[in-house]
């Protein structure tokens, strides 16, 4: 079984990928490249795009506080998109 790695309000979520469609699983991808880039460079600009976005019940992190906060944490280093 293949799980989707989604940053939500709640942290980093592994989502079942056969519960989300195709796409759902573009929109987590592309949150995820905002977020990273974020936290790569400070720029905010592409997070704006996912105001308000859920995939189900997990409402996508765009608080750019709380994407540094869980990036100090270390819960944006997962190594890939998709997990077994």
């Amino acid at each position: 079984m293949w799980y989707v790695n989604v940053l939500t309000q709640q942290g980093v979520k592994s989502l079942k990928a056969s519960e989300l469609d195709e796409e759902e699983r573009s929109v987590a991808a592309s949150h995820v490249n905002a977020a990273t880039h974020y936290r790569d460079t400070g720029d905010d600009k592409r997070l704006a795009a996912f105001q308000g976005i859920a995939l189900g019940e997990h409402k996508l992190e765009t608080d750019p506080e709380m994407i540094e906060y869980l990036a100090a944490q270390g819960q944006l280093d997962f190594e890939d998109f998709y997990e077994k």
